[in-house]
């Protein structure tokens, strides 16, 4: 029963020994109220157990035969949990007794007493215990009422204990995330950093660490922890921001049942569940002020009373608070304690931010790559140099903890032993703008796009039909107005672009048959080498440079009036795409060299649609990044990961994303038209010189069919077809390099040499606005080639002298339709390209600044003429019939 080590019969006690031990029992609540002659007749049944500390009494689930009644001592009723973990139920001392409710019921005993130091205790066997109720009856009634309050007690320490292990679990949860983790750098400061960690690990004074987000302030602390005395005892972590500002502490040191109207059970506080251990206190300037009064008190005095109860309770706590302001600086505004303040002071620990110590983070770089192999029980990968590079390059705004999430992410993509530069994706994900509408909501749409029906049926029906057109441009009628084929091409296919851009961004690419038969070609023969860095550094300047190259053989070809040089044209674009699909993984053509997906690239940024992703779910639930890496289809063939999908340039929209997330994470957002543009982070040159480039070309698409402004320059050449395209060349030429310098300008103009721009007072930001001009342009210019549109090329007098009156007039209200629709869309290209250039510099901080109001004057002043020289050349147009 019990593991005694001396046992003593009360009987051979002379009968003055008995007569005290009678008193003795008179200061227990169970004999109080018996008569001295009763208490002396049970204290001639008792027998004294010497106990030494440390051994089990009584032991759970075993039969208990006696009643206990503790001389002198101490005892602790214990649960013990699966862990092996020993749980405090309830403490006894002298003339407190235990074990009377299983002699009661005649269960086994429902917990274990273990005596805590040299313990007497009093034993009285069942008998005898029977004995004194039946010749007691008061002492039964008492006894049932101790016995209901003794047992409502323990009910109610036993849920606190259930409340603090299950509080404990909680805060276990929050161990997993730093398992593998330990301080990394050698820089001189982490240096000077972890000398004064050292030092505040051999002592249990509080601690303020200062520091930018994502500097490692918890993993300081928990350092400290780990690395002093405390580190077998519980370490906490709450993070301030977090607490209630109406619960007046109670997350801080707990309170009783009914203190409020929410308060439907006693919640333990965060000082009790951290006792003997550490508090750490994540944001602590974000703590209510009151709160921050009660835990300076608590510092001071190591007490504390639960809200609504008057039992002051003591906590052994050590306080460590974390912060990215300057409390000192808040404690004069009064948005701080001072005596808090005061407390705090003692340890105070500064982490530099990492942009500070870019010495550390190849060495972290490492540390990231094992910590996360390990954690998805991966292979170690190893990164290449120009991956490395990538992450030197970068600037880190959210500091080590975004490094961490950016070497995560990589190692989750990476399939191989390598870590490439295609899986490094630096910067922060973008967030979800306002206005937005996902249209995979509705179950029909999300079941199209789950279907077989886009982009795969769609794909082959433009397969087909390009299949015509390349047998139509090689072998039909060789004059442009009988072959269908340039037809399709020129007067259908080109405006769809236009359409297909504003309505489903750069959806053509996803359905191009050019890109169909590339992949085909990759599937089976490809040496799936990878992207060159060069491509990706070179932005978009070679698919504006092959878009000026086509314009201009078009142009010199007459590709209009003959059809073998759109066919070469097409011909010349697939055997490219072919040729880099063999070579090459994905579609590195399409993302970096096609001039015609790219074109659409540009305008599906003024586009009202969108593939985004959720960013709480992408970061908080996805492991797999199957959107990227592929899983039920292919993974994103344009290198992008549609959690850092900032701009519709680069996205094809084929859905591979929406089939492969396990998560329903990817979106497909309606927007309001252009709202790309001005919310964009990372704009680039090439990108602006494009868009820029796009507006300016379509003046010399224009120009040349204006009888008055004819490139001839028969007084030095001889040779007339040579004159106009060598006129034609020269002015191209002269419209790619004004473009260019007319995006160079400002930052030459209102930036000193060398000196860096930010997205504030970008000027590269502003050339994006005319985009929706050059949209509308170009779509305007092409409806006069659509069917019934040719009485404004240069073909006019060939419909002029129709045969019949009836057919020139329905030839004059087509051109007068045109004509109409042309200038309203020009009026429209120039309103929307002047409300995006607004919302650009609406954007700015700070807005209104000088140099910000210089830029946008200088792009309002060209924006202006460029829209004034628009509508003159369509009026100029409608002069012609």
């Amino acid at each position: 029963m019990v593991e005694y080590t001396k046992k003593i019969p009360n009987g051979s006690l002379e009968k003055k020994e008995n007569e005290a031990l009678a008193d003795f029992l008179k200061g227990i609540s169970l004999f109080r109220d018996i008569s001295h002659e009763a208490r002396e007749k049970v204290a001639s049944r008792l027998f004294l157990e010497e106990i030494p500390h440390g051994l089990f009494i009584t032991k759970k689930d075993l039969p208990v035969t006696c009643l206990y009644i503790i001389k002198k001592g101490h005892v602790q009723a214990i649960e013990i949990n699966v862990e092996g973990a020993e749980i405090i139920l309830a403490d006894y001392y002298p003339a407190d007794y235990f074990g009377e409710m299983s002699l009661l019921t005649g269960e086994p005993s429902g917990v274990s007493t273990k005596a805590v130091e040299d313990t007497e205790v009093l034993v009285l066997y069942k008998m005898h215990f029977d004995e004194v109720l039946r010749d007691n009856p008061g002492i039964n009634r008492h006894f049932i009422t101790i016995l209901s309050q003794r047992i409502r007690k323990v009910n109610e320490q036993v849920e606190e204990a259930k409340d603090k292990e299950i509080a404990f679990n909680r805060f276990l949860r929050q161990e997993q995330q730093f398992r593998y983790s330990r301080p990394v750098g050698s820089s001189k400061k982490m240096r000077s950093v972890m000398d004064l960690v050292r030092k505040a690990s051999t002592n249990s004074h509080p601690v303020l660490i200062r520091g930018e987000q994502g500097t490692g302030k918890e993993l300081m602390a928990r350092t400290i922890h780990y690395q002093g005395e405390r580190k077998e005892e519980p370490f906490i972590a709450i993070n301030c921001e977090s607490l209630e500002r109406e619960a007046w502490g109670s997350e801080l040191v707990g309170h009783e049942k009914g203190t409020f109207a929410t308060a439907t059970a006693r919640r333990l506080g965060y000082l009790e569940l951290a006792d003997k251990g550490t508090l750490l206190l994540k944001n602590v300037d974000r703590l209510p002020y009151d709160t921050q009064r009660l835990l300076a008190d608590f510092m001071e005095r190591k007490q504390f009373q639960r809200l609504g109860g008057g039992e002051t309770l003591s906590a052994n706590v050590r306080v460590i608070a974390t912060t990215e302001l300057d409390l000192a600086e808040m404690a004069k505004r009064g948005t701080f304690f001072t005596g808090l303040l005061d407390q705090l002071a003692g340890n105070d620990i500064e982490i530099p931010p990492l942009r500070e110590r870019k010495r550390d983070i190849p060495e972290l770089v490492e540390h990231f790559t094992q910590k996360s192999a390990r954690q998805m029980k991966k292979a170690v990968p190893c990164l290449s140099t120009d991956a490395m590079n990538l992450f030197l390059t970068y600037h880190y705004p959210g500091n080590v903890g975004e490094l961490e999430e950016m070497v995560q992410r990589a190692v989750v993509l990476t399939d191989g032993d390598t870590i490439s530069p295609d899986q490094v994706y630096l910067g922060l994900p973008s967030v979800e703008g306002r206005g937005k509408y996902n249209l995979l909501r509705s179950k029909l749409v999300w079941g199209y796009f789950q279907s077989r029906v886009y982009p795969h049926l769609v794909r082959a029906f433009t397969i087909v039909v390009f299949g015509f057109i390349y047998y139509s441009l090689f072998f039909g009628p060789r004059g442009s107005g009988e072959n269908i084929g340039n037809i399709l091409v020129l007067s259908v296919w080109w405006p769809s672009l236009f359409l297909l851009s504003f309505f489903s961004a750069r959806s053509w690419c996803a359905i191009c048959p050019i890109g169909a038969v590339s992949g085909f070609v990759q599937r089976f023969f490809s040496l799936q080498r990878k992207l060159p860095q060069i491509l990706k550094r070179t932005e978009l300047w070679i698919p504006a440079f092959f878009f000026v190259l086509i314009l201009w053989v078009e142009k010199v070809a007459r590709a209009r009036e003959f059809p073998l040089p759109t066919g070469f044209v097409l011909l010349s674009i697939t055997l490219g795409a072919i040729i880099f699909s063999f070579i090459f993984e994905r579609k590195v053509w399409c993302r970096y060299i096609c001039a015609l997906g790219n074109m659409c690239g540009i305008y599906a940024m003024a586009s009202i649609l969108e593939v985004r992703a959720n960013t709480n779910v992408c970061i908080n639930e996805c492991t797999t990044h199957e959107c990227f890496k592929g899983g039920k289809t292919y993974g994103c063939p344009m290198f992008r990961h549609p959690l850092f999908l900032e701009d519709n340039q680069s996205c094809r929209v084929c859905t591979y994303c929406f089939q492969n997330c396990p998560y329903r994470s990817v979106q497909l957002n309606l927007r309001p038209p252009g709202q790309e543009i001005w919310t964009q982070m990372k704009p680039v040159k090439g990108g602006a010189f494009f868009s820029l480039l796009l507006a300016s070309l379509l003046i010399v698409e224009i120009l040349p069919d204006l009888p008055q402004f004819g490139f001839s320059l028969e007084s030095s050449i001889p040779f007339p077809p040579l004159n106009t395209d060598l006129g034609y060349t020269v002015v191209l030429i002269a419209i790619v390099c004004l473009s260019l310098f007319l995006v160079e300008f400002p930052r030459l103009v209102f930036f000193r040499g060398g000196e860096k721009t930010e997205m504030s007072s970008n000027p590269i930001r502003y050339s994006f606005a005319f985009i929706p001009l050059a949209l509308c342009g170009h779509f305007a210019n092409h409806l006069r080639y659509v069917p019934g549109g040719s009485g404004l090329t240069l073909e006019l007098t060939r419909f002029s002298f129709a045969t019949s009156a009836e057919s020139s007039s329905n030839i004059l209200i087509t051109i007068n339709l045109i004509w109409t629709a042309q200038i309203i869309l020009a009026i429209l290209g120039i309103g929307w390209a002047f409300y995006v250039l607004y919302k650009i510099y609406a954007t700015e901080e700070p807005t209104g600044s000088q140099r910000s109001s210089r830029i946008f004057s200088y792009h309002v002043i060209l924006l202006g003429i460029y829209g004034a020289i628009y509508l003159w050349l369509f009026i100029s147009l409608k002069n012609l019939t």
